[in-house]
């Protein structure tokens, strides 16, 4: 046994002094140093697979070898009975519960940085949006100036197609005049000149706007195939970005299935425990010391259940005169409480026990229930009829006996008395459905 507990020691040492297990940093670092170059732009090397699915399956394994050490502590613990071995045993137990506690602290921090990464990528997808957003403007702007300058183009053609027409009305009428009066006059060759210089200018004017229209349509194409480039770039980093994420968050599911299944584990152990040590206390062992005091307490209630009850001593297999102890102390009884029943019906109740103390009754004089009359009826005082005579001593409403600090109430028509919260009960009970009655007489309370 003691060889076997120093392998399992060795190899938790082992497991112990291992860089992954102290700290898993390297692996991580790189992960999230490609995430942070991805995110400013910045080209890095992407994690080797293997390297991250070793990393786990070393996990794993230490995850199950801790299992395994658990449970043969567990066993360990059980079977020996020297207590310096079982506080070496809760020792590692506890050593083991500290590296779940750590793992499970770096899996939150993983966590939180991948929400910090997810949260950066909403905020570049954001900045998309709001590039892609002004860009359209732009390219709305630039279609309204080229609609504008195409109207004022049509607006242009339209003026000179009028002009035209009026020339070549004009022309016409100066014909006419030539062919009438036989003579050419000098007015319309010049109108006719001026109206080829006016054409000549128009149509410069129009081959100026129109090389500007061509300019004006060349940068724009220019400007679309720069911010179709960018966001190629930018929909490759956010993809590759996106995968990775992917990839850690499958990674640590399973991580959080492993830790699921070994905190349900615990849970287990710890359940067993509970029951085991709630068995231990129904079911405890008594020194002889011990047992002879429970003996004798027993004994003594199950004395004072006798005197109290109304059994017949006949059928109990005790002694003569244990039976003439006992029947001596129910007269007794029965003496005092009759007495000081009918003495003090208005007043209150006083219950004296003459016994000595070596039976577990203390001599008492004490004075018991109200100072003043909880209930004034309205029949006159009459005494209780013979044939529903019951102890007084114990209350007939719960069936308890009377100790000296409870808080007790009398009726004054008949002189029987009831603990307080009982005889409240009844009478609210009976004031719902009939008139208020004595329990043990029958009569009337108000």
């Amino acid at each position: 046994m003691e060889n076997r507990e120093n392998e399992f020691s060795n190899e938790e040492l082992e497991i112990q002094n291992e860089p992954n297990f102290r700290e898993n940093s390297g692996p991580l670092e790189g992960f999230f140093g490609v995430l942070k170059g991805a995110l400013c732009g910045v080209d890095q090397e992407q994690i080797d697979d293997e390297e991250q699915s070793s990393f786990d399956v070393e996990r794993q394994r230490r995850q199950f070898e801790r299992q395994l050490r658990r449970a043969e502590l567990r066993r360990l613990t059980n079977e020996t009975e020297d207590a310096k071995q079982a506080k070496m045993y809760n020792k590692e137990h506890k050593m083991l519960d500290k590296q779940d506690k750590k793992e499970q602290r770096e899996l939150k921090l993983e966590q939180k940085r991948l929400k910090k990464l997810e949260k950066e990528l909403l905020k570049l997808e954001k900045a998309r949006l709001k590039q892609q957003k002004a860009e359209m403007k732009a390219q709305k702007k630039l279609e309204k100036q080229r609609l504008k300058k195409l109207r004022d183009k049509e607006k242009l053609e339209k003026k000179l197609q009028k002009q035209a027409s009026k020339q070549h009305k004009l022309g016409r009428i100066n014909n006419v005049q030539v062919d009438v009066t036989g003579a050419v006059s000098e007015s319309p060759i010049e109108e006719s000149k001026e109206s080829d210089n006016l054409e000549s200018s128009h149509s410069s004017d129009d081959e100026s706007q129109v090389d500007q229209d061509m300019d004006v349509s060349r940068s724009d194409e220019s400007n679309e195939d720069i911010s179709d480039e960018g966001r190629k770039v930018d929909s490759v980093r956010a993809k590759s970005i996106e995968a990775q994420i992917q990839e850690s968050l499958s990674r640590n599911k399973d991580l959080a299935k492993m830790l699921k299944l070994a905190q349900d584990l615990n849970k287990e152990e710890k359940r067993k425990k509970r029951l085991e040590n709630l068995n231990k206390q129904k079911k405890p062992v008594l020194t002889p010391h011990e047992k002879l005091i429970s003996d004798f307490l027993k004994s003594q209630i199950k004395f004072r259940k006798m005197v109290c009850s109304k059994k017949d001593l006949d059928k109990c297999n005790l002694d003569e005169d244990r039976k003439q102890l006992i029947i001596g102390i129910r007269e007794s009884l029965g003496k005092v409480s009759n007495d000081k029943v009918k003495e003090n019906r208005k007043k209150g109740l006083e219950l004296i026990a003459k016994i000595d103390n070596q039976k577990l009754f203390v001599y008492t004089s004490k004075k018991i229930g109200p100072e003043e009359d909880a209930w004034k009826g309205h029949a006159p005082a009459e005494e209780p009829q013979t044939h529903f005579r019951v102890d007084d001593t114990t209350c007939t409403l719960c069936l308890d006996q009377f100790l000296p600090d409870d808080v007790l109430r009398s009726i004054n028509t008949c002189g029987h008395v009831f603990h307080a919260e009982c005889f409240e009960e009844h009478v609210l009970y009976c004031g719902r459905y009939r008139d208020c009655t004595c329990p043990n007489c029958r009569g009337a309370i108000m």
